[in-house]
């Protein structure tokens, strides 16, 4: 089926197997482009043990997509870091040494999760 091709026209089944069929290729090019933006932080700074991509093979508009790409990919631990960032901007909540300890623990521990996750040391 192509962009051509109208769906209105489909009868139920039709559209649903469809519309399954391009959920799973839709599904399968975002594990592809996920396997792909961790092989690329591997590369572009040299995670692997190896040496980084060549100079200039990188841009910054790759940096940011594979950036956006990882907060896709773990909204829950974004979240979390800003949640942390937001407090930690917070007076009332600076006034608490005891809370701004475990909040520099759980953001030492984000950070470790993330290097990780990516095989950066």
């Amino acid at each position: 089926m192509d962009d051509s091709d109208d769906i209105r026209q489909l009868s139920d089944p039709d559209f649903l197997a469809e519309r399954a069929r391009v959920r799973e290729a839709v599904e399968a090019l975002q594990e592809r482009l996920a396997f792909l933006d961790d092989e690329f932080v591997k590369r572009a700074f040299g995670a692997d043990g190896g040496s980084a991509m060549s100079p200039g093979a990188i841009t910054h508009g790759d940096l940011v997509e594979a950036s956006l790409g990882n907060l896709r990919e773990h909204r829950d631990d974004a979240a979390r870091w800003l949640a942390v960032e937001v407090l930690l901007a917070d007076e009332a909540a600076l006034e608490d040494d005891d809370l701004v300890l475990g909040l520099h623990t759980l953001q030492d521990r984000l950070e470790a999760i993330t290097r990780a996750r990516y095989g950066v040391a």
